[in-house]
C-alpha cells in the first residue's frame, strides 16, 4: 500500500499545465514542491489527506509545458484532471501519443509531488516527469539507553 503525504494540490492551466505545486502535510518533512512557470488560471487548490492521497498520476508531455494535462487519482476514487487539451480526444488517443506516462508510487511509499526525470533528459528524449516519493514508515522512535549501574563502593 501507499500512504498520504500531501494536504492539497495547486495549478495554473489554459489549454496546458503550465504550474503545479504539492503542499505537505503537518509533519511530513521537507520542503513543498513547486514545478513550472505562472501562466493560465489558477485552479481551485485540490485537498488531499492522509485517508485520500494520490495513488496516480497519468497524463502527455512533451508540449513544452509542465504537460499537456495531467489526471491525478486518489485512494478515494477523487480525481483531479488539470488542462484543457484533455477533452480534445479519447483517452485511448492519448495513451499510443509518444508523451503518454502513467504513473504510481510503489508499496511503502506516498506522493510527495513531481520533477522533472534527468535521465531522460541527458537522453537527449523530451522532459519527461517523475514522482517525488517519500517513505509511509514513521522513523521509529529512539531506543532510550539502558539506565546507569550505580557507582561501586
Amino acid at each position: 500500500l501507499t500512504c498520504g503525504l500531501l494536504q492539497q494540490v495547486t495549478y495554473m492551466s489554459g489549454l496546458h499545465v503550465d504550474e503545479v505545486g504539492f503542499r505537505r502535510l503537518q509533519g511530513v518533512s521537507g520542503d513543498s514542491v513547486l514545478l513550472g512557470e505562472p501562466g493560465g488560471s489558477a485552479g481551485a487548490p485540490f485537498s488531499l489527506s492522509r485517508d485520500d492521497f494520490l495513488v496516480g498520476v497519468r497524463g502527455v508531455g512533451g508540449c513544452g509545458y509542465v504537460a499537456c494535462w495531467l489526471e491525478m487519482r486518489t485512494s478515494l476514487g477523487n480525481t483531479l484532471t488539470i488542462g484543457e487539451m484533455h477533452a480534445w480526444h479519447e483517452d485511448a488517443f492519448w495513451s499510443e501519443s509518444g508523451g503518454y506516462f502513467d504513473l504510481t508510487p510503489p508499496a511503502g511509499r506516498g506522493v510527495l509531488g513531481l520533477e522533472w526525470n534527468t535521465e531522460s533528459a541527458a537522453l537527449g528524449s523530451d522532459k519527461q516527469l517523475k514522482l517525488v516519493l517519500g517513505s509511509c514508515l514513521a522513523s521509529p522512535p529512539s531506543v532510550p539507553s539502558p539506565p546507569s549501574p550505580p557507582p561501586s563502593p
